[in-house]
């Protein structure tokens, strides 16, 4: 099994005006970024492999996954009009990789380590988890 993690974004909605130097992901929740949390997470559950689709300041964000992973263990796939496009096309332009049992997510969502257990040690084939909420 494999991790995409949409990456790309600029992170508009985190604060108005101006964004930061980096990107949204690498924001610090308890001293550990957002992308990170999610990596240590899906390496605790076995997932090894990953596929990233950056845009927004990618050369930061591809420095900062490898340093909690190697080189070997991921894919980076660029978004040229991450801000142009949605969520929809960095599925698009990863769909390359998902010729076998892969898990995804954004990258700027934090979720619980129970949660990732439950889709990894699923034994349906195909799984969802939807959080229901008031948007916008």
């Amino acid at each position: 099994m494999k991790a995409i993690i949409l990456a790309a974004g600029r992170g508009m909605r985190l604060n108005s005006g101006d964004r930061s130097a980096i990107p949204k992901s690498m924001e610090n929740i308890n001293g550990v970024s957002i992308i990170h949390y999610q990596i240590l997470n899906c390496l605790k559950q076995g997932i090894l492999k990953f596929v990233v689709v950056v845009g927004y300041k990618k050369e930061i964000l591809i420095n900062h996954v490898l340093e909690v992973l190697k080189e070997e263990q991921v894919a980076f796939v660029e978004n040229e009009l991450f801000a142009e496009t949605n969520t929809l096309y960095s599925v698009h332009l990863a769909n390359r990789f998902m010729c076998e049992d892969f898990i995804y997510f954004n990258a700027d969502v934090l979720f619980h380590p129970f949660l990732l257990r439950k889709l990894v040690k699923g034994e349906d084939a195909n799984l969802l988890l939807v959080e229901k909420k008031k948007v916008g």
